[in-house]
């Protein structure tokens, strides 16, 4: 006896589409309200960032103006408001480099380190980090030169070190200089040669004066 298989009607197959559709309305409902809700979100997200890159832009040509005419006390009082708001946008690192510039011009050294200190990873723009720890550095020597506590120049020291390997390279010779007299002052001789060692080994790659300050500093470290 020979049996034939028959396909199901369309009408049966359509019915099955149409009792899973029933069966699981609510979840498939919910589904596709939660890939709207993403979607739309989304694009507000987008939107919204790419107002906010150019309000930035518009925010740091403000501070910029206001910085080079010497207004020091407007940079002070609206740059804060403009890092916290723009955080994560490059424009936010400039202003704050110029408002921790600002407390600098103002003998506010310490307003500029706890400013530069509580913003370190504004953005990850690596001139940015350069700037930052290099004035941090720089700012910590200033104390020490005053305060003459080891400590103060080791912090330089550290930061120094930061900055010497966030640029790319431009500035880490001179940088790691810094560092490198910074442990020194320190009396932390061992910082001291792991940070000048990559200089003194390549000295003939340096410029007459730093080679010559390198040379100085490491073989008289012992």
């Amino acid at each position: 006896m020979n049996i034939k298989y028959r396909r199901k009607p369309e009408n049966e197959e359509m019915m099955a589409v149409y009792e899973f559709l029933k069966k699981y309305k609510n979840h498939i409902t919910a589904i596709v309200v939660m890939i709207a809700v993403i979607i739309i979100s989304v694009n507000v997200y987008t939107s919204n960032r790419e107002k906010n890159k150019l309000v930035s832009a518009d925010k740091l040509f403000e501070i910029q103006k206001a910085f080079y005419n010497g207004d020091d006390d407007l940079v002070i009082s609206k740059g804060p408001e403009y890092i916290d708001k723009f955080s994560g946008f490059d424009p936010a690192g400039d202003i704050l480099i110029m408002v921790a510039r600002s407390y600098m011009r103002k003998s506010s050294n310490d307003e500029a380190i706890k400013l530069l200190e509580n913003n370190r990873s504004l953005t990850e723009n690596e001139t940015f980090k350069f700037s930052v720890y290099n004035l941090l550095g720089g700012l910590y020597m200033d104390k020490w030169l005053t305060e003459k506590k080891p400590e103060l120049a080791e912090k330089a020291g550290e930061y120094y070190m930061k900055a010497a390997y966030s640029d790319r390279e431009l500035h880490r010779d001179r940088t790691l200089y810094y560092a490198g007299n910074s442990f020194i002052q320190a009396g932390n001789i061992e910082k001291a040669k792991k940070a000048l060692k990559p200089l003194y080994d390549n000295s003939r790659e340096l410029d007459y004066k730093l080679r010559e300050q390198v040379k100085y500093l490491y073989e008289n470290l012992d």
